[in-house]
């Protein structure tokens, strides 16, 4: 077998294996979580900053979620208290 074929067979056997790489982890992403699988954190992840922890941006949506909910509440004690100072 010449050399150029050993060539094209390696580049053919990379390139294949890039392409499969790259389609497994687009469709892996693509494919939603199954219900009751959602990602929680710990009750130990108020105490850590470490910000390359698979939970640390799981910690810090719950965080947002919270405030959201909060100010609404704050809104409505703040008028109803502005409705009894009348």
């Amino acid at each position: 077998m010449p050399e150029w074929a050993y060539v094209l067979i390696a580049v053919l056997l990379i390139a294949g294996l890039l392409i499969l790489f790259f389609v497994s982890f687009v469709l892996y992403v693509k494919t939603p979580a199954p219900a009751g699988c959602e990602k929680t954190y710990g009750p130990n992840c108020d105490q850590c900053d470490q910000a390359s922890c698979q939970f640390y941006h799981f910690k810090e949506q719950a965080l947002e979620k919270t405030k959201e909910e909060e100010k609404p509440l704050e809104e409505q004690s703040e008028g109803s208290s502005s409705e009894r100072k009348e």
